[in-house]
């Protein structure tokens, strides 16, 4: 992801309303009780300086617990904000008259080759690049749960020829792989062998 100087800046957004992920504030999280709350991880990784100025990464620390719905199609905020709903009872124990705004944010300053992991759910965006000369570049990947369709099709946007020569473990990240128990197999069959039938050579019925 680029921003060139002048570049303006994204809504302030959550990544998870891709999924339909909406849910309901919780003052504290829990790992038991909120393990299916989420439904992606993102991870950045900066293949530049970034700053504030050139537009770092914005993000709302702890808007990952906030209460999350889609307002109607015709309501200015889901235009402006992916989604949030002015005015809704029950942000973080509290009424929220306003959308997240950036006063609320902090901004990613990374050396390049750093990381920076959030959850989908967090309020962020690319920022305003107010220098004159500076290109921002971010790298940006979303790992989302297995039994949940991609933002981008990997099947169609990655050549199948192409596909073939990347390491087993990258062609699972990309979707070639079953979601236990029997989430997106082909013919039967884990999607990983339609790139690498020799993995299918010895292999052995098993109960779910």
């Amino acid at each position: 992801m680029r921003i060139g100087p002048g570049g303006k800046a994204q809504p302030l957004h959550r990544d998870d309303y891709i999924s339909h992920n909406y849910h309901e504030a919780i003052d504290k999280w829990d790992d038991e009780r909120d393990k299916n709350r989420e439904t992606a991880v993102g991870l950045f990784v900066a293949g530049s300086r970034i700053t504030k100025e050139n537009g770092g990464t914005q993000f709302i620390p702890r808007s990952h617990l906030w209460y999350f719905s889609l307002p109607s199609p015709d309501e200015d905020a889901w235009k402006d904000t992916y989604g949030f709903q002015p005015g809704t009872k029950g942000l973080s124990g509290s009424d929220r008259e306003q959308p997240p705004s950036v006063d609320e944010c902090i901004f990613a300053d990374m050396d390049k080759g750093d990381a920076f992991i959030m959850l989908a759910s967090a309020f962020h965006a690319g920022g305003h690049n107010t220098t004159k000369d500076e290109k921002r570049l971010m790298f940006a990947t979303f790992s989302i749960r297995g039994y949940l369709r991609q933002e981008e099709n990997q099947f169609l946007a990655v050549p199948h020829e192409k596909a073939k020569t990347y390491d087993e473990r990258i062609q699972r990240f990309m979707g070639y792989e079953l979601s236990e128990p029997a989430c997106g197999w082909v013919e039967e069959m884990d999607p990983i062998f339609v790139l690498r039938p020799e993995l299918n050579k010895d292999r052995r019925p098993t109960d779910f």
